[in-house]
């Protein structure tokens, strides 16, 4: 079901099934995004944040929430006094 505001703008009702079905695919894109960014980031270590982002067509502002969502996920990431990245692992928990 979709809801119009003033503006003419849609919205999905919360309590459409179809909704919650979205959802559910989003999450599973989200997390082959961030494999894809762990595994650009473990083939280009020392690279910056925006570089990666260039490269994989992301905008920084994307790159830096994926990188915290990478830490939140169990992945460790290092970074040097210049701000270049390298994977440095997965916590023993995830």
């Amino acid at each position: 079901m979709l809801n119009t505001n003033k503006r003419g703008r849609g919205r999905a009702d919360s309590a459409a099934p179809n909704a919650i079905q979205e959802v559910k695919v989003a999450r599973k894109g989200d997390a082959q995004r961030l494999d894809d960014i762990r595994d650009a980031i473990i083939k280009n270590p020392g690279r910056r944040p925006g570089w990666l982002a260039r490269r994989m067509g992301f905008d920084n502002k994307t790159m830096m929430r994926a990188l915290a969502q990478l830490e939140a996920r169990g992945d460790l990431l290092t970074e040097d006094e210049k701000g270049r990245l390298s994977w440095f692992g997965r916590t023993r928990s995830s």
